[in-house]
């Protein structure tokens, strides 16, 4: 009304008291109403008085719409007066017995006027023929929605509305269902159609709908998350909900919007290039739980990282002492144990995909050495035989065998005693190998000697049998190996022995060494529990030959 007075001030003639009644007059007498139509009970400064009520309705000011009718005349005031003094006399609201009173007016006399305006002020006040929309004086989409908001109602608790009065339920469907997204041309005005499903809280529609433009995206993730925030969204847990669904306990047209899926969809386009701005937005589901009772801020952030592996990015690094440098994931925590969570909640998840490279680190990263080193004990007895190759399997699990060992060294972890007792001869027998495949054979049975796994002598093997008994299957499954390469060692020293032809007391006695060693360990895999590989036996009889 301003700007509209403002643009045409030679013909709005505005004077008088500045306030409320002096812009709607202003207002009323541009838009010339006194050459248009009917009107009714008279005029108040050449204008119609019910023209002049309603823009003082709309303009929120019912003082002002109580003066128009005072300055209307003895015939306005008589029948009206005690109506308009009662609204403005409490802000606007109007009391169930007027409305009845209005309603009752309405249907016997204001319902035949030609006056427009008196029908709409009626229909406003008493929410009563809720299905005209007076084009003609209510003109705008904000107008609409400030009209039908107007007349809705409601009844005490026990109490039933009757069928011709305006819910606000009534009014959402009116304007999502009845109306919707064909009658507001919304493809060709999407921010008109959005406005309206916002005017009446339909929150969650307005934002499924602006998600569907991919301009308007930004703007319908930001206003999903600033209404979350101030608990103005109804959202859905599930996280396989569609994007919008309707909740059977709850009246229509009342829908829950998914709001993790809504964040996480928009999150793809950028989480691989910045991370630190995907975890910002999964912050906001931080209160939000799957039906698992998970956290989705940490589920998010699980998902996150297990897509894109950038661990030390999210969740840092150990440094040269062991301790953990903080990653992006500790800026939305106050305590180092909520991070830890986190990152034992993707070792387990990398576990479970197979990814144990990947879970033996992250699994020491948040202390969990029971858990890191029973990994990496596992994948160290898969590849413990094999040659150190350079890019080999082997060769990384050995490095990171070699890293724990050095952190762990002289510290107390959080770790049982076989499993560390399991890692530390794993080790030792990553180093027997690495000698034997370097041809470094004496080096090779010191270690096999100190870790004491063979007999020696024939009198020994039932003892190693049942030490043998005691061992982890990472290390049991690797004895075969162990003990083909100790036999192939010591027919080759047995060989370079034999092959010196200058004979001494002293080589007789280490030849019988050999051949009593050699004698022990082939009895020894005679005699074991464990079902061997088929030809060890034979290879273990055939090097055995070799020493007589």
């Amino acid at each position: 009304m301003q700007n509209t007075v403002a643009n045409n001030l030679q013909r709005a003639m505005r004077g008088g008291a500045p306030g409320t009644f002096s812009l709607v007059r202003s207002f009323a007498a541009i838009q010339e109403l006194v050459n248009e139509g009917c009107f009714d009970d008279g005029q108040v400064e050449g204008l119609p008085v019910w023209a002049l009520i309603y823009y003082c309705l709309r303009c929120g000011d019912y003082k002002a719409a109580f003066y128009c009718v005072q300055q209307a005349g003895s015939h306005l005031v008589d029948s009206y007066s005690a109506f308009f003094e009662d609204m403005a006399g409490n802000d606007g609201q109007v009391s169930e017995s007027v409305s009845e009173v209005l309603r009752y007016q309405y249907r016997h006399v204001v319902a035949s006027s030609e006056d427009s305006f008196k029908k709409a002020v009626f229909c406003l006040l008493g929410g009563c023929d809720i299905k005209e929309d007076f084009p003609e004086v209510v003109q705008t989409a904000e107008d609409y929605i400030w009209f039908k908001l107007g007349q809705v109602k409601t009844m005490p608790d026990g109490h039933e509305l009757p069928m011709d009065i305006l819910t606000y339920n009534h009014l959402q469907s009116l304007i999502s269902q009845e109306y919707g997204e064909t009658h507001y041309k919304a493809t060709e005005q999407p921010f008109l159609y959005a406005s309206m499903l916002l005017l009446t809280s339909q929150f969650e529609e307005a934002i499924e709908f602006l998600n569907r433009t991919s301009f308007l995206r930004p703007h319908a993730v930001h206003m999903a998350l600033a209404l979350a925030e101030t608990g103005l969204l109804a959202t859905s847990v599930p996280l396989q909900a569609p994007l919008l669904s309707l909740d059977e306990n709850e009246p229509a047209p009342s829908k829950r919007l998914n709001l993790p899926r809504l964040v996480m969809t928009y999150c793809n386009k950028f989480s691989h290039s910045n991370l630190a701005e995907a975890i910002n937005y999964f912050y906001f589901l931080r209160d939000l739980k799957d039906a698992d009772g998970v956290n989705l801020f940490k589920l998010c952030c699980c998902d996150l990282a297990l897509e894109n592996k950038a661990f030390n990015v999210m969740f840092g690094m150990l440094n040269e002492r062991g301790d953990r440098v903080f990653g992006v994931l500790d800026e939305f925590f106050s305590s180092e144990e909520d991070t830890k969570a986190i990152i034992r909640m993707v070792a387990e998840e990398s576990e479970k995909k197979s990814c144990l490279e990947d879970a033996i680190f992250l699994f020491e990263l948040c202390s969990d050495h029971e858990n890191s080193l029973r990994l990496l004990n596992s994948m160290l007895g898969q590849i413990l035989p094999q040659e150190n190759k350079l890019g080999s399997v082997r060769e990384r699990m050995e490095s990171v065998a070699m890293m724990h060992k050095q952190r762990y060294h002289g510290k107390e972890i959080n770790c049982s005693a076989p499993t560390a007792s399991n890692f530390n001869l794993l080790c030792r027998l990553i180093e027997f190998f690495n000698h034997w495949h370097s041809k470094d054979f004496r080096k090779a049975l010191e270690i096999i000697s100190e870790v004491e796994l063979l007999p020696k002598k024939p009198s020994e093997v039932e003892h190693y049998i049942a030490v043998f008994r005691q061992l982890s299957g990472d290390i049991m499954k690797n004895i075969p190996e162990v003990m083909l390469a100790t036999m192939n060692i010591l027919s080759a020293e047995y060989s370079r022995l034999k092959s010196n032809r200058v004979g001494s007391p002293t080589k007789h006695h280490a030849q019988e060494d050999l051949r009593q060693y050699g004698q022990a360990i082939t009895a020894y895999s005679a005699s074991l529990p464990y079902d061997m590989p088929g030809d060890t036996n034979a290879k273990m009889v055939q090097l055995m030959m070799t020493m007589n």
